[in-house]
């Protein structure tokens, strides 16, 4: 189907590129949108607690944020009990891991490209004759997971 000027000029107006793909116009239009309904949702849901409850609404929320608060106390002090030797093993990890992947990014020729990341999306336009996965960025993961094993082993 082919079509004439001024129908693809609407198509455009309408949001829809030559490809058919939406238009990021209409993507902001949309993320708003759900932005603006989780709102109402949420004001709605809190007139209903007021009503249920017969409450003041400033109430309700700081109830609510008590109870959350204290499950998160309740959390971090059971962690702190039983996770607390995975701590610095996992920052020591991470860190080697977000250290040497941001070095092995920053110093490519084209960052994300040249050596691809194994993040970024395969490009379609010509076919790889090569794994999408470069052995830098792999390399930095399995030094990262080495070292989280070694410093684990030392505690």
């Amino acid at each position: 189907m082919t079509l004439s000027g001024s129908e693809k000029y609407s198509r455009r107006k309408l949001g829809y590129e030559h490809n058919g793909a939406s238009n990021p116009k209409l993507q902001i239009s949309l993320r708003s949108s759900i932005l603006i309904f989780g709102v109402i949702v949420s004001v709605i849901v809190l007139k209903l607690l007021v009503v249920l409850t017969g409450k003041p609404a400033v109430s309700i929320m700081l109830d609510t944020g008590a109870i959350v608060l204290a499950k998160i106390q309740l959390l971090s002090n059971w962690l702190s009990e039983n996770c607390s030797h995975l701590l610095w093993p996992s920052i020591k990890g991470s860190s080697w891991i977000l250290f040497s992947w941001m070095l092995l990014y920053l110093d490519s020729s084209e960052p994300g490209v040249n050596p691809p990341t194994t993040l970024s999306p395969r490009r379609t336009n010509y076919i790889r004759k090569s794994s999408s996965h470069h052995i830098g960025y792999l390399t930095s993961l399995a030094t990262g997971i080495v070292i989280f094993c070694l410093s684990l082993s030392n505690v």
